[in-house]
């Protein structure tokens, strides 16, 4: 989940630019951020398996917006797991285990609501998904 307190350190440095001021430019994105955003709007069909095409299209729409101002998007995939970060990757696999049965519950229990914040914490934003993007 990227460099914890990176955009604070940066933030001096930063600035903010319309898209149409970088046409011409290339610009790298981190995809896997994207499609954690775009998955929010269907984290109940991904945690239960269902066909969608939302967190896709989500990205989808970015890319062709950065086309649409000529701007190059590369898009860039995490790599594979890194032993050091082990421990943090379990804790993450065990918290979203955690949410979905709370996410289940609170559906069974008519909190729509409640089940849709914790089907967001629950989804996995697997190498499959990546790859559905790439095709």
């Amino acid at each position: 989940m990227g460099i914890q307190g990176l955009l604070p350190l940066l933030k001096s440095i930063m600035a903010p630019v319309h898209i149409k001021d970088l046409e011409g430019s290339s610009v790298a994105i981190d995809t896997y951020s994207w499609l954690h955003k775009g998955a929010l709007s269907c984290s109940k069909e991904l945690c239960k398996g269902l066909p969608t095409t939302r967190h896709i299209d989500y990205c989808m729409h970015r890319v062709n917006l950065l086309r649409h101002y000529g701007v190059k998007p590369i898009l860039v995939f995490d790599g594979g797991l890194l032993p050091m970060k082990g421990e943090q990757e379990n804790k993450r696999g065990r918290s979203r285990k955690e949410n979905l049965a709370r996410a289940i519950e609170h559906e069974s229990n008519g909190n729509s609501s409640a089940a849709y914040e914790c089907y967001q914490k629950a989804v996995d934003i697997s190498p499959s998904i990546a790859c559905e993007l790439i095709q």
